[in-house]
């Protein structure tokens, strides 16, 4: 499931088989309420072994219910985007002058 994609600024999930590069579907919204009637009737989702999100509770929430079988991971670009403001923060914390200045 992801963020924004080919809809512009309105919010999006796709659901994408990563080992085969196949996009299932897209859906607008990003709610259990709006996803229900495509992830109910999803063939194989018992044999989802690894789903890839933005880590949102409402994402952990739905791979929790309709993937149960299945680990959790944090997609590359919010795990990116994550350690990025950690960094940020740690380094405005001992040199806030250079942090000014990251060119």
């Amino acid at each position: 499931m992801s963020g924004p994609g080919r809809f512009g600024a309105r919010p999006v999930a796709s659901i994408v088989d990563i080992k085969n590069h196949k996009e299932f579907d897209v859906k607008l919204g990003r709610s259990e309420p709006s996803l229900r009637p495509s992830l109910k009737g999803l063939r194989g989702k018992d044999n989802v072994q690894v789903a890839v999100m933005d880590l949102s509770e409402t994402y952990r929430s739905i791979a929790r219910e309709y993937f149960p079988g299945a680990t959790m991971v944090a997609d590359r670009f919010h795990m990116v985007t994550l350690i990025n403001q950690h960094f940020l923060k740690v380094w405005q914390q001992h040199d806030p002058v250079g942090r000014k200045n990251r060119g």
